[in-house]
């Protein structure tokens, strides 16, 4: 059974960029916080943000309701898991969907920006879908991917898998349009770990 351990519904003020607990992984900033949604303003470039208001554990999971315009696979909006917590290093497992004809959720591990693909699944996505990822297991980690509630497919197995990191978002360019919202990350265990610091978001 799974716990939340953190939730965001963005339903606050504007915030460009978005605001702590947010924190930019790469470089370059895209993701705004606008009439309760998070958008990305760099629609051609890659743009990763994990939460940084706990470590999390490495059994964890994470989701998002997800809209998105895009026509190209592996490009969309989506999650992230197991985000190392150094700025400008982008190892992490991410998760996005599209509406390409095929292959339209993409899963992949992210090692210092070197890219494998480690799933894809095909499905009919509608705007405002939850997309979910579940990791568990470190020698070698199964990974789960949902629609809804709904599992799509046999899990998937990594045999050189991240150890651990924090869960976030993602935008895989390119896209033309979308949104994410209704963020919500947590693990397997019943047990909530101490917050690294106080943070009330208002």
């Amino acid at each position: 059974m799974s716990v939340i351990l953190e939730s965001d519904n963005f339903n606050r003020a504007n915030e460009a960029p978005l605001a702590l607990p947010w924190t930019l992984i790469r470089t370059a900033s895209g993701f705004n916080l606008t009439s309760n949604v998070v958008v990305c303003n760099l629609l051609t470039q890659s743009n990763e943000w994990r939460y940084t208001r706990r470590n999390f554990p490495a059994d964890q999971y994470v989701q998002a309701a997800i809209s998105v315009t895009s026509a190209t696979s592996p490009s969309g909006y989506g999650v992230v898991a197991r985000a190392a917590s150094v700025a400008d290093d982008r190892t992490m497992y991410r998760l996005v969907a599209s509406k390409a004809a095929a292959n339209n959720v993409v899963l992949d591990r992210l090692n210092a920006a070197v890219s494998t693909s480690l799933a894809t699944r095909t499905v009919t996505w509608v705007d405002g879908d939850v997309l979910r990822l579940e990791i568990t297991g470190q020698g070698t980690a199964t990974l789960k991917i949902f629609q809804n509630g709904v599992q799509l497919g046999a899990d998937v197995s990594d045999v050189a898998p991240l150890a651990e990191g924090q869960c976030g978002i993602c935008l895989a360019a390119t896209v033309t349009g979308g949104s994410i919202d209704n963020w919500e990350a947590g693990d397997f265990s019943g047990a909530v770990p101490e917050r690294i610091f106080p943070f009330i978001l208002q």
